[in-house]
């Protein structure tokens, strides 16, 4: 089993080898459709490749799973999620909302996470057990306990999964009287970032990709943060939702209205 001085030593690399990827690859040349709403620039492309290739040149025995190109099937021994513009489509049309995020998962738990926005010039990161940080301060959720003064993010809805669909756009017809403002940043990244940090006071979100949730995962409960799934229950990736709120009242008066109004199926 690893120790958190490993997990230290691999944070560092990750995060210098973020840089060197932004400054390497930062001007769109090729913007390409994945389907008919999502985006791939040749930016995702060259990041992933780069990170990819210096992850398997100073630990050739991971694996990794990421969003283009690179799909583990596994989730044994350690495995690194790469997502390599999280926010593609913001940064597509020039909006300063995107980011590089990755983990490190090993035999299914997170042990590491970082963010890079790089507008920002900014890290988040989590090593499990040591709290979050935001450039080296520590960082804490929002110890708000009203959902008036609650701002909900949610993440963006499915073209892919119509039930998830309808299930956001439901929660969005109930919540509008009852917190404090809705935001729709489009970018797992930030969503975690602006929670982790007492921006936000919950996060919402209908995906089961590990890239786009686990690095900002570990931030957000690292940082006082609580999980759970819509039914709450405890957070299952294959559930495919998620709702990170501060702290537990937070949480239970979400989840609490969510339940009464509308129900999970």
């Amino acid at each position: 089993m690893m120790t958190n001085a490993t997990y230290t030593e691999e944070l560092g690399f990750i995060k210098e080898q973020m840089k060197a990827a932004v400054n390497q690859f930062n001007t769109i040349q090729q913007i390409n459709h994945k389907d008919t709403f999502d985006l791939v620039t040749d930016v995702d492309i060259a990041v992933e490749t780069f990170l990819t290739e210096q992850i398997h040149a100073h630990f050739p025995c991971d694996r990794i799973l990421a969003e283009e190109l690179h799909k583990s099937n596994s989730w044994e021994g350690r495995v690194w999620t790469i997502d390599p513009i999280d926010g593609t489509v913001n940064f597509a049309n020039s909006m300063p909302i995107y980011g590089i995020q990755a983990s490190l998962v090993e035999d299914g738990d997170i042990k590491m996470g970082v963010i890079y926005l790089p507008v920002y010039d900014t890290f988040y990161w989590a090593i499990k057990g040591e709290g979050s940080y935001r450039n080296g301060e520590r960082i804490h959720t929002s110890s708000i306990e009203q959902l008036e003064d609650t701002i909900v993010s949610f993440g963006d809805f499915s073209h892919t999964c119509k039930a998830w669909n309808d299930y956001e756009h439901a929660l969005i017809r109930i919540l509008p009287d009852k917190v404090a403002k809705i935001r729709f940043f489009g970018a797992a990244c930030f969503d975690f970032s602006m929670l982790s940090m007492g921006a936000t006071g919950a996060h919402i979100m209908f995906t089961t990709n590990a890239w786009d949730i686990y690095p900002g995962l570990i931030i957000a409960l690292e940082a006082g943060a609580v999980a759970t799934n819509l039914k709450g229950g405890d957070y299952n990736r294959e559930d495919g939702n998620l709702l990170v709120a501060c702290n537990k009242q937070i949480s239970q008066k979400l989840l609490s209205l969510i339940i009464n109004k509308i129900g999970y199926q």
